[in-house]
């Protein structure tokens, strides 16, 4: 909430156009005949979008969750909620939240599922005017409902129905702030503890139009804290969460005031307090894993320390001096050196290494250098800074070479003023470009934490990928040029051009003519006499019969069609060099790969069995430039729409085929019958843009 802050088969077949551009790295992915759940590394990926409502009493602005679910969770115990705040730029850059690595360390600690819901609000208001964002961060205009929906919703979608009763651990920037806390008051069992930073329902008390919720004695069981920058005072920011942490600190709440003494309304380095704060909480509050009772634990207060409002140490709650119902209370030990490490240098200190690097592959990829790819678990105390590719045992990269710390730390995820991750997403891979084909070295990898602390190596796997890719140097031209990729079901040839690209579809069910009973009823009656004609050598007689009466009704067969194609036209393609394309033999993916101008462009395309769905994705390493049009050509098309976002054609298997051939049938009715179309999909800027192509 910055404004509370200082500061072709035929041109008339079928033809639409998908144009896309995006503020960060730009991707495009198209899915056949279905939708693909989104995995990444160590987790599952979902989301659900719901348009703006236009019921007085619903949300009237749209929103994304996207939520994360740590692999290996078999039953999720909670959902670790990280609530943005206002205005256009805070739900733009908290829409990278689910993503956080670090953030993502604490979820998979707990069997926790990590959502980050995205409100995107058409201004910088922080009223109830359109498109402003006090629609949302009064869950009373529709957001609580929503959010309800949309754990029920992502319960069924992630095949965890668990997710519409678990708990849930509420972090809010800001507005996020005056969410959490109103959703703390509406859901008091549900909440097992809530951290508010710069922002909390006290803050809109002389608003008209924002009542005061009765607080009931529930809340004042929830763990919470309030986190202000110093540099905001007098703004409401500070004044709101102070005076909520004195109001119900009488109450005798446990919870906490931690002013951050180097920022203002930007969140700076408030993880490394918040991360620690809410693993002690969840420590304490979880139900037992795998209990069906999902009620919250009460806090254990023969743990706390107390500390005096704005000092900057802590006791032992037993050895406290002073009011207790005025002192700044903290769950643990452990949480209190934090804590008086935090109010003294706005951050939290580590001693200890990082987790090293997994799953790191080294892949072969000809003149094209050596690929290191690989996954890591942030660090729980401190994060990444970033990763060290050791080649021979010597240090060959930093990735990123230069970590940003605009915020707080430099990190590899770089932070946003909304403790968020920073857009482009940064992979985990190099490219060593100064190897030469043939030659032999040994790579792993080192994870550095935010206190510039070594992980061990990370165990190295190598991917004997130059054997098994088959690549060239210029497009296909003719069909048996093209690259073939399928699932046993589906299948396409990339024919990899450069301005323009052809998917050639194919579809098992797809055939000439319409199904129907080829038995011969009779054909039995003849069996007898073939095999007599047979046991008296007489076989061209009784391959005369078994041709004449064996074969079926009719005896010719129909013929397997094409569905059709997809043509991708691109922009900024003039002049392309250093081309390629290859097919990986072990995992099914065409990818077509060239430099135009300063830009590099990559596409990828595969067919996935489990999911039966194609997806193609293009990506170019420098923001906003992919420009493309989608066009659907087929030579069986009855009709064809185009709605906003959406593209279907209709169609019927079209004869006659060549009558000279005798193998296979005269048309008999009607063909099979189709509909496809494409679907896009408002991605979310840290997701790539999703279309999805589908037949019946």
């Amino acid at each position: 909430m910055n404004g509370w802050a200082q500061r072709g088969m035929g041109e008339t077949s079928f033809h639409a156009r998908v144009r896309t551009r995006l503020a960060a790295l730009a991707s495009f992915a198209v899915c056949v005949f279905g939708f693909v759940g989104t995995t990444h590394g160590a987790g599952q990926y979902l989301n659900v979008d719901y348009p703006a409502s236009t019921a007085a009493d619903g949300l009237q602005v749209p929103v994304t969750y996207t939520l994360w679910i740590p692999d290996g969770a078999t039953r999720l115990r909670g959902i670790i909620v990280h609530q943005h705040g206002a205005g256009t730029t805070a739900s733009i850059e908290g829409s990278t939240a689910a993503y956080d690595l670090h953030w993502q360390a604490l979820a998979r600690k707990w069997d926790c599922a990590l959502l980050g819901p995205s409100y995107h609000v058409s201004n910088e208001k922080i009223d109830l005017s359109p498109g402003g964002s006090e629609l949302w961060f009064d869950p009373r205009h529709g957001s609580e409902k929503t959010f309800l929906k949309a754990i029920g919703d992502l319960a069924a979608k992630s095949g965890h129905p668990e997710i519409e009763t678990v708990p849930w651990a509420l972090w809010g920037h800001s507005g996020g702030g005056i969410w959490a806390n109103v959703m703390s008051i509406h859901h008091p069992d549900r909440v097992a503890a809530i951290w508010m930073r710069s922002g909390s329902a006290i803050m809109f008390r002389t608003k008209p139009e924002f009542p005061q919720p009765e607080v009931p004695a529930g809340v004042y069981a929830i763990p919470s804290m309030c986190n202000p920058g110093v540099k905001e005072k007098p703004n409401i920011p500070w004044t709101g969460t102070l005076a909520t942490f004195q109001e119900y600190r009488d109450k005798g709440a446990p919870i906490g005031f931690a002013p951050d003494p180097r920022t203002g309304h930007e969140c700076g380095d408030c993880r490394y307090l918040a991360i620690p704060f809410f693993d002690a909480c969840l420590a304490m509050r979880l139900p037992d894993k795998g209990s069906k009772d999902q009620t919250l634990k009460p806090v254990d207060m023969s743990q706390a320390w107390l500390a005096p409002l704005l000092g900057d140490q802590a006791v032992p709650a037993a050895s406290y001096q002073g009011n207790s119902n005025k002192a700044v209370w903290l769950p643990n030990e452990a949480v209190a050196k934090a804590w008086m490490e935090y109010v003294k240098t706005g951050a939290v200190g580590d001693t200890t290494p990082p987790p090293a690097p997994h799953d790191v592959k080294v892949t072969a990829q000809g003149d094209q250098g050596t690929q290191i790819e690989w996954s890591a678990d942030a660090d729980f105390e401190s994060g990444i800074r970033c990763f060290l590719v050791l080649r021979d045992g010597q240090e060959l990269a930093q990735v990123p070479q230069t970590p940003v710390g605009k915020f707080g730390r430099p990190l590899f995820q770089s932070m946003t003023y909304h403790d968020t991750p920073a857009q482009p997403m940064p992979k985990m891979h190099y490219v060593d470009t100064s190897t030469k084909p043939g030659e032999k070295h040994t790579y792993t990898v080192v994870t550095v934490n935010s206190m510039g602390i070594r992980s061990e190596p990370a165990p190295t796997r190598i991917e004997p990928r130059g054997d098994v890719v088959l690549w060239y140097r210029q497009p296909g031209v003719e069909w048996l040029e093209a690259m073939p990729i399928g699932n046993g079901i589906m299948g396409a040839m990339v024919f990899g051009g450069v301005q323009r690209e052809r998917i050639a579809l194919n579809e098992s069910s797809f055939w000439s003519g319409r199904p129907h009973d080829y038995d011969d009823p009779d054909a039995g009656t003849y069996f007898p006499l073939i095999r007599d004609l047979v046991f008296a050598e007489n076989f061209q007689e009784a391959e005369k019969m078994a041709d004449a009466h064996f074969y079926g009704i009719p005896a010719a067969q129909q013929a397997y069609q094409p569905l059709g194609d997809l043509r991708l036209s691109f922009e900024g393609a003039e002049g392309a060099e250093d081309y390629r394309r290859e097919l990986d033999m072990e995992t099914g993916v065409a990818k077509v790969c060239y430099r135009a101008g300063d830009v590099v462009f990559t596409r990828e395309v595969f067919l996935s069995y489990p999911d039966r769905v194609m997806v193609v994705r293009i990506t170019a390493d420098k923001p906003g430039r992919v420009g493309v049009q989608a066009q659907f050509k087929s030579p069986h098309l009855d009709r064809a729409t185009a709605t906003p976002g959406r593209l279907v054609m209709e169609g019927c298997w079209k004869g006659p085929m060549r009558p000279e051939n005798w193998l296979i049938a005269t048309v008999e009715g009607k063909g099979i019958r189709f509909q496809a179309g494409m679907t896009t999909i408002r991605p979310s800027p840290a997701r790539p843009v999703w279309a999805a192509f589908w037949m019946t």
